[in-house]
């Protein structure tokens, strides 16, 4: 009886499992028109080993981290060293609002009894969007009435990110100018041929300090007191100022003042007058 061998090869195949890659969804903030750098991490698990026993489990990613990433979002594509692949997205956004730039708060002069008309400078930037502008409630070029008025400001960038901020203008009470000055007419003595050194005092109108405690008003002359006055009749020119720079006004002229004559050796009138205009003695205005 003849009998039959049979061998049987079995093949074992080892099985090789793929690497499981780490890869994670990014989202960063803006730092400037052109996106953000983003660093990020990749790993993977779970792979064979090489011919050397160590494991392979390096990834490699484009764009790499520490790329420039720009606005909006950007797809990652990843390749493990054994042939696995995964991707990711990194989500740059524009959420930082602009930097009001404001002036302090600030006092200025009244020009009349319905306050002033107020400038002021008033701007914005933005990381993504640069220069912005900045809108103000009242505007620069109102009119201010007295007192303390608060200006609200607020500035908005293309992705609508807004800021806002405030600052207050005062407006002080327009003072009335100084009354005209009380002026007289001098006489004086001749002392020798060139005339006589005349001294005398101008009151201006009004009297007391400001509300900082300063002399209400000064006046300046020209001649000075103390000048050397020839013999017959001098021009004495006087403008009062008070402690807010208003000068006084006589008879509707601006910028004029209180005008008297000084004569050595004889009495004359009182004559008021602008620098502008000036009638003589005995004569009508």
């Amino acid at each position: 009886m003849r009998h039959i061998l049979s061998v049987v090869t079995m093949a074992f195949v080892a099985a090789t499992a793929s690497a499981e890659l780490q890869l994670h969804n990014v989202s960063a903030e803006a730092t400037g028109p052109g996106g953000a750098v983003v660093s990020y991490s990749s790993s993977a698990t779970g792979g064979p080993d090489d011919e050397n026993g160590r494991p392979q489990n390096g990834v490699r990613c484009s764009p790499a981290s520490g790329s420039l990433f720009a606005l909006g979002t950007t797809r990652v594509s990843c390749a493990g060293t054994d042939g696995s692949t995964g991707a990711f997205e990194v989500t740059v956004a524009d959420t930082t609002p602009p930097v009001l730039t404001l002036p302090r708060d600030f006092t200025v002069k009244g020009t009349s009894s319905a306050g002033a008309v107020v400038t002021f400078q008033a701007s914005a930037s933005d990381l993504v969007d640069g220069s912005v502008a900045a809108s103000c409630i009242p505007a620069s070029g109102s009119q201010f009435p007295s007192g303390s008025t608060s200006v609200q400001c607020t500035a908005t960038d293309a992705h609508q990110n807004s800021a806002s901020g405030r600052f207050s203008v005062t407006v002080t009470e327009a003072l009335p100018p100084p009354p005209p000055l009380e002026t007289h007419d001098i006489t004086a003595e001749a002392t020798g041929p060139g005339g006589a050194v005349v001294t005398f005092t101008i009151t201006g109108g009004g009297s007391g300090d400001d509300e900082n405690g300063r002399p209400a008003t000064s006046a300046t002359c020209a001649p000075a007191s103390g000048s050397l006055f020839a013999l017959g009749k001098t021009h004495v020119a006087c403008t009062a100022t008070d402690s807010r720079g208003t000068v006084a006004t006589w008879s509707g002229v601006g910028l004029a003042g209180a005008t008297f004559y000084v004569r050595a050796g004889g009495q004359i009138s009182v004559v008021p007058c602008g620098f502008t205009s000036c009638q003589p003695p005995g004569r009508k205005r």
